[in-house]
Parts: structure tokens; C-alpha cells; sequence
């Protein structure tokens, strides 16, 4: 099997899978709206109160617990999509807060990366480095929910699966957050998500939702089949299929 038929296999049964559990679309993309609608109203109420002075900095660290624990929730909704390709019977299995703690040591790792360069005056540095973490860690997410690794363990591990997986994994992610980036649409949880009167601006930002929240399903099941997979052992378990 060449790289074309293996690339083709993989996405082929990568969206088989994802199409397994189309309720999961819906509870996704209700997730992803609530938890926008949530912060957006916790922010202002907090910030309408007590927006002021040092109680800007609590307001500030209070939404990025409230965004770790919305993220951990959705992770718990996409972990259960994917290990069970949609049969679940259950609702979601309970595992929001091995995720919060996985998010919380590895941003904590960010912070400190970004805490040396700001004081070593080489902030704008971190900045420009932003688009290339997000790059390289690009299977970050997926490394976190669907792999039993502590926070270093999670990083090294999202490296070495880009570097066995670039053209399986990169090239659809590339051309997704390519055009996500192109047309100037938001492409990281959580999103910060407005209704306006405009019936048409409410239908085409539910349409972004939805397609978002089937990409990230399909982005799961992507890392299920490449994950400690090769070219060579798929290429015998396609012969069963």
C-alpha cells in the first residue's frame, strides 16, 4: 500500500467512524454554544460588578478556571463519541476532572515558558511563537483525552504523533484551520460566541458550530486509528475489512 491508498484508507475510515455517532454532533455543538453563552455572560456580570483595579486579575484567573472546566467537559463528550463510536448507551462517563488536571499542569508549563521571556524582555518573542505551538502541539487535545500520559508525558507524546502522522494528520487539519484563519472564524475552545437579532447570522453561526464539532469528533477518531498505528499494520487490517 502507498502513501495515496494509506492516506485514503485513513480518512475514509476516520469518517466512517465519525458518522457512527451523529447524536454526538449535536451534543458537541450544544456544548460548545452553552459554554460560550456561559462565559460571556459570567464575564460580564463580573466585570460589571467588580471590573476594577486588582479585582480585574481574580476576574481574570475565575474565567480561565470556568474555560478549563467548560474544555475538560467537552473533552469528557468527545472521549465518550469516539471510544465508543457513538453505541454508548450511557450518557458521558465521568472523566472531566482527569482532563482539568492534564490542562491545568500543561498550561501551568506555557505559563512559565511565557513568564522567562516576558521577563527576559523577549515577550514578543512568545507571541510569534504562538502560531508554531499551536502547530506543533496541533494534537495536543487528543494526546490529553485519549491518552493515559501525565502532562510531560502528553507533550512528548503529541510531538512524536505529529512526527510519524504529517501527512494523515496534518494535511486535513492544515486545510480545515486554513480555511477557518482565511474566512477570520474563531478555531480555539471556547469560542466567544454573540446571537444578534439577524435570523441569518444565528442559522450560519449554528452551521459554524455544528461543522466545528463534527471536525473535532472526526479529529478523535483520526488519532484512534493512527495512534501506535504504521502504514504496514494497516495495510493488513485494511485486507479484513
Amino acid at each position: 500500500m502507498n502513501y495515496l491508498q494509506d492516506f485514503l484508507y485513513v480518512q475514509k475510515t476516520a469518517i466512517k467512524n465519525t458518522f457512527k455517532g451523529i447524536r454526538y454532533f449535536f451534543i458537541v455543538a450544544i456544548a460548545i454554544i452553552a459554554s460560550s453563552l456561559v462565559i460571556n455572560i459570567v464575564s460580564n456580570i463580573l466585570n460589571s460588578i467588580f471590573g476594577f483595579g486588582m479585582f480585574s486579575i481574580i476576574i481574570d484567573l475565575l474565567i480561565y478556571i470556568l474555560e478549563i472546566f467548560i474544555i475538560s467537559f467537552i473533552m469528557n463528550i468527545l472521549f465518550k463519541a469516539v471510544k465508543t463510536n457513538g453505541k454508548g448507551k450511557g450518557f458521558i462517563q465521568d472523566s472531566s476532572s482527569q482532563f482539568m488536571y492534564k490542562i491545568i499542569q500543561i498550561a501551568f508549563i506555557f505559563y512559565l515558558v511565557r513568564l522567562i521571556l516576558q521577563i527576559g524582555g523577549l515577550y514578543r518573542i512568545y507571541n510569534f511563537l504562538i502560531p508554531v505551538l499551536l502547530i506543533v502541539f496541533n494534537a495536543l487535545p487528543e494526546s490529553i483525552y485519549l491518552e493515559n500520559y501525565d502532562s510531560q508525558g502528553t507533550l512528548i507524546h503529541s510531538l512524536e504523533f505529529l512526527k510519524n502522522n504529517i501527512i494523515n494528520w496534518g494535511l486535513p487539519n492544515l486545510l480545515f484551520f486554513g480555511v477557518l484563519w482565511l474566512l477570520d472564524l474563531p478555531y480555539i475552545l471556547p469560542f466567544n460566541i454573540s446571537f444578534t437579532k439577524n435570523i441569518l447570522d444565528i442559522l450560519i453561526s449554528l452551521l459554524i458550530v455544528l461543522i466545528y464539532s463534527i471536525f473535532l469528533i472526526y479529529r478523535g477518531n483520526l488519532f484512534e486509528i493512527l495512534n501506535g498505528s504504521s502504514m504496514r499494520k494497516r495495510d493488513y487490517m485494511r485486507k479484513f475489512n
